[in-house]
């Protein structure tokens, strides 16, 4: 065990030799905004072989702060982690019919995890890429006036997060970010019981496409 714990150090002090010369290296708290497009598709499956789709979609002003740290390795690689909440504001009514939307599935918050991995180019300029999981709080309304089994007034869906971004070094601390995520939320499932609707179930997916810019303060 000894040995093991000695060769990973040998390994690793070359490494750690090289990281921390970036005005990326270290922990740092940001706030970002910027605009978001929100989309929902819906499937109602008939139950008997059949189905209809419907969707809706929103766009407008999102806000958060965000909380990581990273480490680039040779002054090059970069690696780290980040945690984020949004607020997000977005309204999602469907099943239109004479002139009234009948249900509709409104976002509210959202936190995330994410990981990034990227290169630092000529020591202020950072480009990389990201993967995370998030959950958002939802508000679904129906007005259908029929039954819906497992009904939820404010589910909370989980997410997969893909994107990319870029950062420049203001100072040494302050540090400017645009970026771009794109985060597909698992489906909210109802089925209805009541009515000429019932035996119905309805398959709701959001999903949200992100463009923010951020500013951070790195320790």
């Amino acid at each position: 065990m000894k040995r093991i714990l000695l060769v990973l150090c040998l390994v690793l002090l070359p490494v750690l030799a090289h990281a921390g010369d970036t005005p990326f290296d270290g922990f740092y708290i940001g706030a970002k905004a910027g605009l978001e497009s929100y989309d929902v598709d819906v499937e109602y499956d008939l139950g008997g072989g059949g189905s209809l789709d419907d969707e809706a979609d929103d766009s407008g002003f999102v806000a958060g702060a965000y909380l990581g740290y990273g480490r680039t390795i040779k002054n090059v690689f970069y690696l780290g982690w980040e945690t984020d909440a949004m607020y997000h504001g977005m309204d999602g009514e469907f099943d239109y019919y004479q002139g009234h939307y009948y249900e509709s599935l409104d976002m509210n918050w959202s936190l995330g995890v994410k990981a990034r991995l990227g290169g630092v180019i000529a020591d202020r300029h950072l480009a990389y890429g990201l993967v995370g999981l998030r959950i958002a709080g939802f508000d679904y309304r129906n007005d259908t006036g029929y039954a819906v089994d497992d009904e939820e007034e404010n589910p909370v869906l989980p997410g997969f997060t893909v994107g990319g971004g870029y950062e420049f070094a203001i100072t040494k601390h302050l540090i400017a970010r645009a970026e771009i995520a794109y985060t597909a939320y698992a489906a909210y499932e109802l089925e209805y019981v009541g009515g000429p609707l019932s035996g119905t179930e309805e398959s709701i997916s959001p999903s949200t496409l992100d463009y923010t810019v951020g500013l951070a303060w790195n320790f």
